[in-house]
Parts: C-alpha cells; sequence; structure tokens
C-alpha cells in the first residue's frame, strides 16, 4: 500500500489492514507549509479560509478518494467570496445554530448587509449526486432562481432539489453552486 498523498494521514481500526513491514529510517523531512485546517461539525467557515482537497486516487487509510468519473464535489459560493465544498449538511443562516435533528451538519454564517437572511434559514445537502435545499421555517423564504429567469419558492420544512442551472436566494442574498 503506499503512503497517504498531502497532510492527511487516517489510521484505520486494528484489524482491517495486515500489518506493514517495518520501514527503514526516513531521511529528515522539511518541515511543511501550513495546511487548512477542515471545519468541525458545529463549527462555522472563517473569511477567506481555503480548503484542501484530494487528488482523486489518493489513498487515505484505505479509502480510495473519489475518481474523476465520480461526480465532482458540489462548492457553495458565497456572496463575500467564501468557498465550502458540500460534502456534509450545511446550515446556513445569519448566525446559524447547530440543530438535534442534523447532528452532523455544519453551520455557515451568511453575510447579508440586508438583512433577509433568518438566523437558521436553510440546510443544504448534497445526496446521491443531487443537491437539496430545506426552508428551516426563515421569514423571507428561500428561492431556487433558474437561469431562464423562473423562481420557484422552496417549501419550508421540505427537502426540494436545486435545479442544475438554478442559484439559492435565502431571502434577498443570493448563493451559487458549482457542480464541476
Amino acid at each position: 500500500m503506499t503512503e497517504p498523498q498531502g497532510p492527511y494521514r487516517i489510521t484505520p481500526p486494528p484489524g482491517l489492514l495486515p500489518p506493514l513491514p517495518a520501514a527503514p529510517p526516513a531521511a529528515p523531512r522539511p518541515s511543511p507549509a501550513p495546511q487548512p485546517v477542515p471545519l468541525q461539525t458545529g463549527t462555522a467557515p472563517l473569511p477567506n479560509r481555503s480548503f484542501a482537497t484530494p487528488a482523486p486516487g489518493a489513498v487515505f487509510g484505505g479509502v480510495l478518494a473519489e475518481s474523476e468519473s465520480e461526480a465532482p464535489t458540489p462548492v457553495l459560493v458565497l456572496e463575500d467570496g467564501r468557498r465550502i465544498p458540500i460534502t456534509a449538511p450545511l446550515l446556513l443562516g445569519r448566525d446559524p445554530a447547530p440543530r438535534p435533528e442534523h447532528p452532523d451538519a455544519l453551520v455557515v454564517p451568511v453575510a447579508d448587509a440586508r438583512r433577509s437572511v433568518s438566523k437558521t434559514h436553510a440546510l443544504l445537502l448534497a445526496r446521491g449526486g443531487r443537491l437539496l435545499v430545506q426552508d428551516l421555517g426563515s421569514t423571507n423564504g428561500t428561492w431556487l432562481v433558474r437561469a431562464d429567469g423562473r423562481v420557484a419558492e422552496a417549501p419550508s420544512g421540505q427537502p426540494t432539489e436545486v435545479p442544475a442551472d438554478a442559484r439559492i436566494e435565502l431571502g434577498e442574498c443570493p448563493l451559487r453552486v458549482e457542480r464541476g
């Protein structure tokens, strides 16, 4: 098995992989450049944060990263320029709070000078190659705006598929999703 590439080192559970033979002592390596820290559940991304994305085909603790033939990870692009890979459900809002019904969700504050975004406005997630948004009872609604100008409101409390050509608006705050 090859050594993981990049800053990723995941130790598999005991017994998952056969033991590796002892390696000769390695030559000292120069200190690597600081790497971005991945988001933790229940934390907000910092402005202008960059995220490390594994190269297709890289091996991490016996798990193969998605290959180029699989759908790429969609990326949420906020109005302030932050880019957030949708690798887990995202709770979006002015000052979103974690919710017990979505314990694996990351909270993502959305800057909105128009004050049209609710505290915890919507949930965004990628499932089986589909992108879904769910309004969480917001005051100003969650809207899907198609490239041809058609607009549809995402019903409160109901996951709604986001068409490939649509942008999402939380109240009056536009969000874009890049799908690769």
